[in-house]
Formats: structure tokens, sequence, C-alpha cells
């Protein structure tokens, strides 16, 4: 309703202030991904289709969340994001994978 800047904005809040003591602070966090319920285009970092997000379609998400925190940023339809989440975890031995949900009204994340 605001549209995709308000939404980047709030997003970038809530990413500010997450307690990042348990990974020995932002400066070890390493990447940061964005699961989206559409398709996407991953090497634009757009999503293509945004039907329940109006205004975000090629809306630049990853090349304004990764100027703003110097990290390199994956977008990734939601259900490939979660296989994302557990591959790092299992696979490559992450111990702090850390994952936030927003509701479309962007109140509060879910861990």
């Amino acid at each position: 309703e605001k549209g995709p800047d308000f939404v980047c904005s709030k997003i970038i809040r809530q990413i500010e202030s997450l307690d990042c003591s348990i990974c020995g602070g932002i400066a070890n966090i390493e990447g940061i991904g964005i699961g989206v319920p559409g398709p996407v285009d991953t090497v634009h970092g757009v999503m293509i289709m945004a039907t329940n997000l109006p205004g975000f379609e090629n809306y630049p998400i990853c090349e304004k969340l990764s100027s703003r925190f110097n990290l390199p940023v994956l977008i990734m339809m939601q259900m490939l994001l979660d296989w994302q989440k557990h591959y790092l975890e299992l696979e490559k031995g992450k111990q702090h994978v850390i994952m936030l949900q927003f509701q479309l009204e962007l109140e509060e994340p879910l861990l």
C-alpha cells in the first residue's frame, strides 16, 4: 500500500534491530537471503511477478539491501529458501542460520 521503498526501509530497520551477538556481531554475517512467494530473477535480484506485493516487480531489493549492509543478497522462492537454510545447517555445518519471515503487513518478524 505504501510502496516498495517503504517496505524495504522497514526490512532494513528489522535487520538492524537483530541481536547478532550469537554469531559474534554483524561483521560475521555472511549474507542475506530473501524468500518470496513467486518467481524471481536470481541474476538481477528481483521478483518477476509479485501479485500480492504491488510495485515489487523488478524492484531492486537485493541491490538496496546489499549496498546498505555490504553483504551479498540472494532472492529465491520461499520454498527454495527453506531448503537452502536446511542445506546450510546440515550439509555445510553452519551453526547460526537465522530466518526471518515477515507478514504482508510487516508488523513483526517471525523467527
